[in-house]
């Protein structure tokens, strides 16, 4: 996936990877492979967050589909809604999953909530959408789901640190 992810105070687009323990009997994530775009294409980094419980994207997962909340919900609850792309990204010192979900309609889907889960700690919030045809309410959902979850959103976060160790820089492009 490509995301924006804070590197050196820039918001610079990469593709991540993320890394789960190998045969391990949590689904908690191992680190994740970075590859920045523009000036940096072609470098590729691994955070190691070893020492660190960072849970996995099944996890986040599993966190919104037992809400009880949601649970209330028979739409959700039924099944009859889908999840989407499950991203990870950084703000501030936090690392979060976006889900966004989605209802069958004829031939298209709609979207129908966002979830944001915090991968360090697993609080959720979510936001419910009540008009999916409507472009400013579906593009403002995720910033209404981090409210819902107490997070205050900033324009630029002072200082990012991600804490791991980097192992090895590797240079595909000559």
């Amino acid at each position: 996936r490509y995301i924006m992810m804070p590197i050196d105070d820039t918001l610079k687009w990469c593709a991540v990877r993320l890394v789960e323990w190998y045969k391990g009997t949590t689904r908690n994530l191992a680190g994740m492979y970075v590859a920045p775009c523009e000036e940096e294409t072609g470098k590729l980094y691994f955070v190691d967050f070893e020492g660190e419980t960072i849970i996995g994207p099944s996890i986040a997962l599993s966190t919104v589909k037992s809400n009880p909340q949601l649970a209330k919900i028979p739409a959700f609850a039924q099944g009859k809604w889908i999840e989407g792309n499950i991203l990870l990204y950084s703000m501030g010192n936090q690392l979060y999953y976006v889900i966004p979900w989605y209802r069958q309609e004829a031939n298209m889907l709609l979207p129908q909530m966002v979830a944001i889960v915090n991968a360090f700690t697993q609080q959720m919030g979510f936001y419910i959408i009540q008009n999916p045809k409507d472009p400013n309410e579906v593009l403002m959902a995720a910033t209404y789901a981090f409210q819902n979850m107490g997070v205050e959103l900033v324009e630029k976060p002072e200082r990012f640190e991600l804490n791991g160790t980097l192992l090895n820089i590797f240079h595909y492009v000559r």
